[in-house]
């Protein structure tokens, strides 16, 4: 592996020290100031709105072809299944009853989070 490394620096026309330091370092901005990475944007709820919308009217149309395939040629070749989207998961739902759930034991019962065994229900 350090072989591969130091032919990939080489042929980028530096040392593997010289590279380990380059992507050590965080990229500044054109100036010389600040971090250059670009921060990460959430979409906004009105975007996330409009995809679970999108979502459920591409399973209503999906669904509707496949109910006059159903009523008509179904009778012969075979009823096909109807589709059913996958569960979108809500982030911030998930991060809210995880904070409620394990926020209540690390607050009120500290003791029973160590090491994933619960020494309050031993004694």
């Amino acid at each position: 592996m350090k072989a591969q490394l130091t032919a990939i620096a080489e042929s980028h026309g530096m040392t593997l020290e010289q590279m380990r330091k380059q992507y050590a370092t965080k990229p500044k901005n054109a100036d010389g100031t600040g971090d250059a990475t670009p921060p990460m944007r959430m979409p906004s709820p009105w975007v996330v709105r409009s995809y679970l919308w999108y979502i459920r009217v591409r399973q209503y149309v999906r669904n509707a072809g496949i109910f006059l395939y159903n009523i008509t040629l179904g009778w012969f070749r075979g009823a096909l299944p109807y589709t059913r989207p996958v569960p979108v998961l809500h982030a911030s739902r998930i991060m809210t009853t995880l904070a409620q759930v394990n926020g209540h034991a690390v607050l009120v019962r500290p003791r029973a989070n160590r090491d994933g065994q619960n020494r309050e229900a031993r004694h």
